[in-house]
């Protein structure tokens, strides 16, 4: 299951040109601010606007910079092996920063609307709604119900309404997908329809939607299942690693098994 060194050659001058254009977008939306920055100081032109321009530059800049910090650590942990999870516990979405990016994104765009006029003024307002009203639905909706379960019998999948745990053995291929700068895991499985999911909604509705879910990995990834691990505050590639510890070393499987507390003698 490891890549080969060929893709990873091909993945390293990848990586390295997107670095050098997120390197050179960071150093413009930085002069840019700067710029703004110094048009609100030196009371130059219109202050309502500069107000504005240093609310959206700042905005593209705090967002290049996250870009760069991501592809810069996309790929580090490509060399580890033997990476194993603790077992029996849940490992929850973590929704907090990408709502904390879409509370700040708000502001500073509710800061350009109030600094603009005509149209984009209120192009710029509905969005700073839009993302102002996806915070609750992040912090408390379907998306924060999400969590991943490393079991002995397999890999357990938790969504916000079925859930199913996919088997060890059943797993024949495991790698990764880039996808517009975000790691996804693709599993390919010897047979899915033994696969048995649960849902609220009862055991059919369950099977729907994971053979719909299915139908739409293999339309757009050419894999039976997705995890995106990042959402789960965890490293693709380590992610990817752990999962062929198991795959491939039945032995490491028992460690999955949930520990008891120790018992202090009296």
């Amino acid at each position: 299951m490891r890549p080969s060194v060929a893709w990873r050659h091909r993945s390293t001058v990848r990586e390295n040109g997107a670095l050098v254009g997120a390197v050179l977008i960071v150093a413009v939306c930085a002069a840019f601010t700067v710029a703004s920055l110094w048009l609100v100081a030196a009371d130059r032109g219109d202050r309502r606007t500069a107000i504005g321009a240093v609310a959206f530059f700042g905005l593209c800049l705090g967002l290049a910079i996250w870009l760069l910090r991501v592809r810069g650590a996309k790929w580090r942990n490509l060399d580890a092996h033997g990476v194993e999870i603790v077992g029996g516990v849940p490992i929850r979405a973590r929704p907090r920063r990408p709502a904390a990016a879409l509370a700040v994104a708000s502001a500073a765009l509710s800061i350009v609307s109030w600094a603009m006029d005509g149209p984009l003024a209120l192009l710029a307002f509905a969005v700073a709604l839009l993302c102002a009203a996806l915070v609750p639905v992040l912090l408390f909706g379907p998306p924060s119900r999400r969590a991943l379960v490393f079991e002995p019998e397999g890999l357990q999948l938790v969504e916000p309404s079925w859930q199913v745990r996919v088997p060890w053995d059943e797993i024949v291929e495991a790698r990764l997908v880039d996808v517009q700068d975000t790691l996804l895991v693709a599993l390919t499985l010897r047979d899915t329809s033994g696969l048995v999911p649960t849902g609220r909604g009862g055991d059919l509705v369950a099977r729907r939607r994971l053979a719909r879910a299915v139908s739409l990995n293999r339309a757009f990834y050419g894999c039976d299942v997705t995890i995106g691990p990042g959402v789960h505050g965890l490293d693709a590639v380590l992610f990817l690693r752990a999962i062929e510890t198991y795959v491939s070393d039945a032995g490491a499987r028992a460690r999955l098994a949930p520990r008891t507390a120790l018992q202090v003698g009296s």
